[in-house]
C-alpha cells in the first residue's frame, strides 16, 4: 500500500476475467507513478490478488454491500488520495491518462469532473457503426457548456474516465442504487448541482465492447431503465 497516494483509481472487480490483468496492468503502467489501485471483489479478494501483478500499490478490498453501486460506494469510502479516479476491470488506459487529467484539472480549476474521449474497441468483431457514431458523439463533448447541454441526450462522460478532487465526491454524496444506471444518475446529479464537467483533448481510454459488459447484460442500462 501507498502510505500517501496522490491518485486513487477505483477498480471494482466482479470476477477475474481474460480482460482483467491487462486493465490493472494498464493502470499500473500509468506514467503518474504517485498512485494506488483499489480493487473491489465480491468475497475472495485474497485469490483475486494472487492471480495479478504483484505491486504495492494495489488496494484489495470485500465490497460491503451487494452489486455494482455496493463496490464503488465501498471502495470510494477505502480511497486515500487527494484525486479519485475510476476504471472499470476490463478497459485499457493509455499511460498518460492519469497525468494528463491530473494537469488539467490543475489548470482549470473551476472544473470540477473530468472525463476523457475514448476508443471504444473489440477483439471478437468489428465495432459497430452505432458504437462508431457514440464514439464520435462522446469525443466531440470537451467543453463544460456542450457536456452540460449534451446531459439529457445520455451521460456524455464514459464512467471508466471519471477523475476529480475527492471533494467532488464528497459533496455529492454515495452512488444510488434506483434502478437506472448509476454513473448517469451522477452525471445528472453534476448538473444539477451546478458543478462543472469537461475533458482533454486526446483520447486516454480504450473502451472495450464485448457480449458480457454490464450495459450489455444488467437491467438498469436498458432503454427502458434510461
Amino acid at each position: 500500500m501507498v502510505s500517501e497516494p496522490l491518485i486513487s483509481v477505483l477498480m471494482p472487480i466482479r470476477e477475474h476475467t481474460s480482460f482483467t490483468n491487462a486493465a490493472v496492468q494498464s493502470v499500473l503502467n500509468q506514467h503518474h507513478k504517485n498512485i494506488e489501485l483499489v480493487l473491489v471483489g465480491q468475497h475472495d479478494v485474497d485469490s483475486l490478488l494472487n492471480v495479478l501483478p504483484a505491486d504495492k500499490r494495489i488496494v484489495g478490498i470485500a465490497r460491503d454491500t451487494p452489486g455494482i453501486v455496493g463496490a464503488l460506494n465501498t471502495g470510494l469510502q477505502h480511497c486515500q488520495g487527494d484525486f479519485i479516479a475510476r476504471m472499470d476491470s476490463d478497459d485499457l488506459c493509455h499511460p498518460e491518462r492519469l497525468g494528463t487529467q491530473l494537469q488539467f484539472l490543475q489548470a482549470n480549476p473551476h472544473i470540477d469532473l473530468v472525463g476523457a474521449c475514448v476508443n471504444i474497441f473489440s477483439e471478437s468483431a468489428p465495432v459497430g457503426q452505432g458504437n462508431q457514431r457514440y464514439q464520435h458523439w462522446l469525443n466531440s463533448l470537451k467543453k463544460p457548456d456542450d457536456i452540460s447541454a449534451a446531459c439529457f441526450i445520455e451521460s456524455p462522460l464514459p464512467h471508466p474516465s471519471f477523475f476529480a478532487h475527492r471533494t467532488f465526491w464528497e459533496t455529492l454524496g454515495p452512488y444510488r442504487d434506483t434502478g437506472w444506471p448509476e454513473d448517469y444518475d451522477l452525471i445528472l446529479r453534476t448538473w444539477l448541482a451546478r458543478l462543472s464537467m469537461a475533458k482533454p483533448e486526446p483520447v486516454l481510454l480504450q473502451w472495450r465492447e464485448h457480449a458480457y459488459r454490464l450495459t450489455n447484460t444488467d437491467a438498469r442500462y436498458s432503454r427502458q431503465a434510461f
